[in-house]
């Protein structure tokens, strides 16, 4: 009960985020930023971590709006009115709210027509893809082994197909787009994000949830009122229709199944209300219950907001006309390309002005340009295909040749040839709100990159128990990152070395890389590791004292388990292959959304059993523990920089975690647990990871697959000596970690021998006194 209680409190504590001294440059060079630009430097912040700031600042703009509304009650619907919490009361407001759900209309009174269903699938992309998103950092090292994050863990695992890409929410979606033959780019694309046939409004709601990801513990108890909203109070009258639809029209429809309601709540519904009240349960009082269910509730209350402008938008979109005119086509097709096409005209006019200064214009008149283009000599109106803009101008030889698609070449097509049959009317034509022209484009602003050499200058005096603390705590600390990223590299550096040095053995020489070669060598290292292992012959020669000072020296690696890959589910990789099986070792490693099989609780349960209570691992106690040497350090600062560049890193993590899985199988774990068991020390933390990280099916078969599908799909896409390069940075991965568990078992061996030299001379001297009696014994 009481680690129950620790875990919950855990997640109470009230956190703040650093940005460093520039926060306030980076945040306004974003915001003046559209919505699409914003979504991709979010979706990739990872790289971009200069958007950071802006972020912070796009939640709580929201949220104080949030809250200011929910000060006057009279403006706020009846179901999202604040009230009082007691567990009777919300669960009497949980009751009311799915009913509603299930009694709100459709959008739309008649079914949708092939180009408004077209239509809304695009604008649902953003949102789809990443469907989740908000919840993508919510399992951390810092986090894992609480009871709430576990069950909303769970609830992201499902959104993103817990490790099968076949029941991936975000797949299925882009399975949807090919069954309709719509085809858009990947998701964390620059050209996705421009796409124009996505409105920016698309981006409000995408945009607002990988902003509030991106601080899991600053905004925990709104991002949990947030996901309650998203499954009580979603108000989304689209997706909960559009099943039928896509039925009649025959597209695949597993990806709207999800929002389909049943009858009454289901497991989901469930586990969020328990998340709800196991984090109101912690709080130390009945002041700061309320205070932190108000937050809770103002999650909820934003995501009504942002889901009823959604539809509101969607629905004056889809009321307007759907069939564009040939007009509207071209003023959609000038606004795409004049920012291409400035300054490439030289002295050609049309109506009597340079095209230059047309193009010039900001924003731009394509009316005005269009109606001055039409009666040009460019515009044959009786005969259009014979007119120059469609032939001269556009053929080989000509100013434009290729410049337009084929598609783009058809609008141009229609545009002339309604002109012979245009009224004023339609010549003047408006641009129908469902596909709207995109807006007068100016040139984008560049990313702002964080500045390296001040924010390295911060973290550079820092101890490795400094930066192990500031590491698991990095969402809090956005300006450690380009300290993380030198130190992974450092780390990386260093295996380069080793790797061309004499005395490295030669079972970790680069080979290489074919299926076959691979395969050898795993099976050759495996095979020198379980040989290597001799039967436990009792008495012990390692004395009690060793073992538990063992166990405190490594704790620093098991609490922070599966950090390496704790990131690589992240929103824009979540559905590939490579992210879903080293997912599945992630959710394995924090108990699959169970902290009783939570890795690094089961550890601290061994540390509990001897007696050692450690601080949370994200405290800063944890690190400064004068128990615990400096060396300890190494193998967690590895595993957790390298986890916080999940895209630039991914050969080498995939080295690294092969290495990991390796190390638990053969002579050292089962040593270790031959050790604990003689002692009567609590072994489970060993043997669990000498089964599940088995060869023949269990982690180590998986980290094996994973190299060969990221190196297939290398081979496929860009050849053998790119496959070769791919695979010297995976063996690099596996070099650091594998070269710094050797020194980890050197150094903890040498300080041992001299921490415990009389301990070890007492018990080798008893040793040998019991081994003469018993000679004595049994010759007399």
């Amino acid at each position: 009960m009481a680690l129950l209680h620790t875990q919950l409190a855990s997640c109470i504590e009230q956190r703040s985020v650093s940005f460093g001294k520039d926060a306030e440059r980076y945040r306004q060079h974003y915001a003046a930023m559209p919505l699409r630009e914003l979504f991709y430097y979010l979706i990739n912040e990872d790289e971009f971590p200069s958007v950071r700031p802006w972020a912070h600042h796009w939640v709580e703009k929201h949220l104080q709006q949030t809250r200011d509304l929910l000060a006057s009650p009279e403006t706020v619907p009846a179901r999202l009115q604040a009230f009082t919490y007691t567990s009777d009361a919300f669960t009497a407001r949980m009751a009311a709210l799915y009913p509603q759900q299930l009694a709100l209309p459709p959008l739309l009174d008649v079914p949708f027509s092939t180009e408004q269903l077209h239509y809304v699938l695009k604008q649902y992309a953003p949102a789809a893809l990443l469907d989740g998103c908000w919840l993508q950092n919510i399992s951390t090292t810092a986090t894992n082994h609480t009871a709430p994050v576990a069950r909303l863990f769970q609830l992201y695992a499902d959104r993103i197909g817990d490790g099968d890409t076949a029941k991936h929410y975000g797949k299925q979606f882009q399975d949807l787009l090919r069954s309709a033959r719509i085809s858009l780019p990947e998701v964390s694309t620059r050209l996705f994000s421009l796409n124009q046939d996505v409105d920016e409004d698309a981006f409000a709601i995408p945009v607002f949830q990988l902003a509030l990801s991106l601080f899991p513990r600053v905004y925990l108890p709104e991002l949990i009122g947030f996901t309650l909203g998203h499954l009580l109070d979603s108000q989304d009258r689209v997706l909960r229709t559009l099943p039928d639809e896509l039925l009649r029209h025959g597209l695949d429809g597993r990806y709207c199944q999800h929002y389909q309601l049943p009858a009454t709540a289901g497991q989901d519904v469930q586990l969020i209300q328990e998340v709800v009240g196991l984090y109101l349960e912690a709080c130390s009082d009945e002041t700061e219950r309320q205070q932190q269910w108000q937050r809770i509730w103002s999650g909820l209350v934003v995501h009504a907001r942002l889901g009823e402008g959604w539809m509101l938008y969607l629905q004056e979109a889809l009321l307007k006309p759907t069939t564009r005119t040939p007009h509207q086509k071209m003023v959609a097709l000038m606004h795409a390309k004049v920012p291409y096409a400035r300054n490439l005209h030289r002295n050609r006019k049309v109506g009597g002005q340079l095209i230059n200064d047309w193009f010039a214009q900001d924003p731009f008149d394509a009316e005005g340009f269009l109606t001055v283009l039409a009666a040009s000599p460019y515009i044959n109106v009786r005969e259009p295909h014979k007119s120059l803009l469609l032939t001269r101008s556009i053929n080989f030889g000509g100013p434009m040749f290729r410049i337009f698609t084929d598609a783009e070449q058809t609008v141009m097509l229609e545009w002339v040839e309604s002109l012979g049959l245009a009224t004023s009317a339609d010549t003047v034509g408006r641009v129908d709100v469902a596909s709207p022209a995109p807006p007068a484009s100016k040139t984008a602003r560049p990313p702002l990159l964080l500045d390296d050499a001040a924010d390295l200058a911060t973290y550079a005096r820092c101890s490795k128990r400094e930066l192990y603390y500031h590491f698991v705590n990095a969402d809090l600390y956005s300006d450690v990152l380009p300290t993380a990223r030198k130190v992974a590299q450092q780390f990386f550096t260093q295996a380069r070395a080793d790797m061309h040095k004499r005395r490295l053995p030669e079972h970790l020489h680069l080979f290489n890389y074919s299926h076959e070669a691979f395969e050898a060598r795993i099976r050759q290292i495996y095979d020198m590791e379980i040989n290597a292992y001799e039967a436990f012959v009792a008495p012990s020669t390692v004395p009690r004292e060793i073992m538990v000072w063992f166990t405190q020296q490594y704790a620093p690696f098991p609490m922070v388990d599966g950090s390496w890959v704790q990131h690589i589910a992240k929103a824009g990789m979540s559905h590939t292959e490579v992210s879903a099986r080293l997912f599945r070792i992630y959710s394995d490693e924090v108990g699959n959304a169970d902290t009783v099989k939570n890795h690094p609780n089961v550890y601290r349960q061994l540390l509990r059993d001897e007696g050692i209570d450690m601080p949370p691992t994200d405290a800063l106690a944890f690190a400064q523990q004068p128990e615990i040497r400096d060396f300890a350090f190494d193998l967690p600062l590895l595993t957790l920089s390298v986890s916080l560049f999940p895209k630039a890193f991914l050969p080498e993590i995939i080295g690294v975690n092969l290495a990991i899985e390796l190390s638990g199988l053969g002579k050292g774990y089962m040593q270790i647990i031959d050790e604990l068991k003689y002692w009567k020390m609590n072994p489970y933390f060993f043997i669990l990871h000498l089964t599940i990280d088995n060869i023949a099916s269990g982690h180590t078969a998986v980290a094996m697959e994973t190299v060969h599908l990221y190196l297939d799909q290398i081979l496929a896409t860009q050849g053998q000596q790119a496959m070769q390069r791919e695979w010297e940075r995976i063996w690099v991965g596996y070099l650091a970690f594998r070269q710094n568990m050797t020194r980890f078992d050197a150094t903890l061996e040498r300080q041992a021998s001299l921490r415990f030299l009389l301990p070890l001379i007492r018990q080798n001297l008893k040793r040998g006194k019991d081994k003469k009696r018993k000679s004595m014994v049994a010759a007399g």
